[in-house]
């Protein structure tokens, strides 16, 4: 429960002060200093012979130096800690993750956070690249628990725009593990359609989703 509360508090904390720019006008809020590195980890995906255009995703570990670790330390899954996945959403970008994981090691949290690069993908264009994008989520919850002792801890999820979609979207994807997830938090997803209903297709996976849910 402590660790949900963590979480939820740096969710917020970020909500906030994005909030607080919008209402004030102009950059209100404090600063979040980090010194970010990325240990990138092997999926079933990333293991894969495919040529798919989706291929170059990538799954990596943040590590914040101001915990006194870097990428090039020998990893530590200690089976008290929980692990949280960061989604980008559309034109996303992995980097985004940055002050929630500073977050995190400013409260002590006993959370490991990782991120998926799903380099800068125009998401909300076409449905497939979506379901590419859960299929994806769903690899690396695999990956991310397999680092645990059993019995491995579920993953708790933070989606930002098409990333939330596309969260919820992986618990549909054949091969997702139930259980294997704690908890979906999104920022800024846009649940009930698409702001741009360009193709059919991201239509289609709003409807299908929403109806699963």
């Amino acid at each position: 429960m402590a660790s949900a509360a963590a979480i939820a508090l740096a969710v917020l904390t970020v909500c906030f002060a994005t909030l607080r720019v919008h209402l004030k006008g102009g950059n209100q809020c404090e600063m979040t200093w980090s010194r970010p590195s990325y240990r990138p980890m092997a999926t079933a995906t990333t293991n894969s012979n495919t040529t798919d255009a989706t291929d170059c995703y990538r799954l990596l570990h943040y590590v914040d130096g101001f915990s006194g670790f870097t990428a090039e330390s020998p990893p530590k899954f200690d089976p008290d800690r929980l692990p949280l996945l960061f989604v980008p959403g559309h034109l996303g970008s992995h980097l985004q993750v940055r002050s929630l994981g500073v977050t995190m090691v400013e409260l002590e949290a006993p959370i490991d956070v990782y991120t998926l690069d799903f380099t800068h993908t125009v998401t909300a264009v076409h449905g497939s690249l979506l379901w590419e994008q859960a299929s994806h989520i769903v690899d690396a919850i695999a990956a991310i628990r397999a680092q645990y002792p059993a019995p491995a801890p579920p993953v708790t999820i933070v989606g930002h725009s098409y990333g939330g979609l596309a969260a919820r979207a992986a618990v549909m994807v054949p091969g997702f593990v139930p259980d294997s997830v704690r908890n979906i938090f999104t920022l800024g997803t846009p649940h009930p359609r698409p702001p741009y209903p360009l193709d059919a297709s991201i239509s289609r996976v709003h409807d299908t989703v929403n109806a699963y849910w």
